[in-house]
């Protein structure tokens, strides 16, 4: 085998281990959640959701239901991905094919919702590792709109 054949395997093989190496990235912060009334009273009576995407890691979204406890609190856990860059890649590229409505980079948003009837949706899009929102609902109704983020 030549010098330049056993050069070029050794540079493939280096680019082909560059891009399996996984890139581990934040895929949701740590998010504390208090739904309330309009009054300020807890409400436990509701079932919170996280919902989130990588847009440059990965295909397809994840989504966590939690139900608060009796002050209205839920908190959902910090998520990490790690992601091969060939992957990445792949994903990348998928996005950018939705043109002027690609998406790109870490979204999560949170709402509170009992049967068919749900909160306005709070918010992130990667600035934060760390995260306390309040959504205010009315108890028996609609839940309402006024929706504030920490």
């Amino acid at each position: 085998m030549s010098r330049k054949s056993r050069l070029a395997i050794m540079i493939s093989a280096l680019i082909a281990g560059i891009m399996l190496w996984p890139i581990r990235s934040l895929e949701a912060p740590e998010w504390k959640v208090r739904v309330v009334d309009r009054t300020g009273k807890p409400v436990p009576d509701v079932v919170v959701r996280e919902s989130c995407r990588n847009y440059s890691a990965e295909f397809g979204g994840h989504e966590e239901d939690l139900r608060p406890d009796d002050q209205g609190n839920v908190t959902f856990s910090k998520k990490l991905i790690r992601t091969p860059i060939v992957k990445l890649l792949f994903v990348m590229a998928q996005s950018a094919t939705a043109g002027a409505h690609a998406s790109f980079g870490p979204h999560c948003f949170v709402f509170a919702f009992r049967g068919d009837v749900q909160s306005t949706s709070l918010d992130w899009n990667g600035s934060s590792p760390q995260l306390e929102s309040i959504i205010v609902a009315d108890r028996h109704a609609d839940l309402g709109s006024d929706s504030v983020t920490r």
